[in-house]
């Protein structure tokens, strides 16, 4: 009767490591998904708004630079938004990157996303800053954030469809 005992308790055992490996493994999926279409991507605390790198290739680097010296995400955006966003969309991205309305909106919705206009290199662009929410494999969240440059087209378009939000 103890060996039943044993062999069971060693099966839940391995069968709560397997779902853990699983549950892991689905997170570092969702990340490696917004990886291959999206650059600069971060991490932030789902609690509070401490924030890291996950994925820097120096294409957004006022964000890069604003989060390695701050790793506070209102910080970090707030510089982001002086030093590179199109002065003619601050309100908009101010208020749809809000660490409030972020969270409020992945509350509703797998994603949340603001298209707005940067300056790079003396040229203005499309940018998406897209943002998910995941949950660890202990059961905390945390938000991924990314950017991705797009062109006018897509760019007119999602604006369209925020507007109609």
């Amino acid at each position: 009767f103890a060996w039943l005992l044993r062999t069971l308790a060693e099966d839940n055992i391995k069968d709560a490591e397997f779902q853990r490996e699983e549950e892991k493994q689905r997170h570092l999926n969702v990340i490696e998904c917004l990886s291959q279409e999206y650059t600069c991507i971060f991490i932030m605390d789902w609690d509070t708004d401490y924030v890291s790198m996950f994925d820097m290739n120096r294409s957004f680097p006022a964000f890069e630079r604003a989060i390695e010296e701050t790793h506070s995400y209102k910080k970090a955006i707030s510089l982001y938004k002086q030093m590179a966003v199109y002065p003619g969309d601050w309100e908009l991205f101010g208020e749809e990157t809000r660490f409030e309305v972020i969270k409020k909106n992945l509350g509703e919705k797998p994603t949340h996303y603001v298209t707005f206009r940067r300056f790079a290199g003396g040229k203005e662009e499309y940018v998406q800053l897209r943002f998910a929410k995941v949950q660890n494999p202990d059961g905390s969240l945390e938000i991924v954030g990314a950017f991705r440059g797009i062109d006018t087209r897509l760019a007119k378009l999602a604006l369209e469809k925020t507007d109609e939000n």
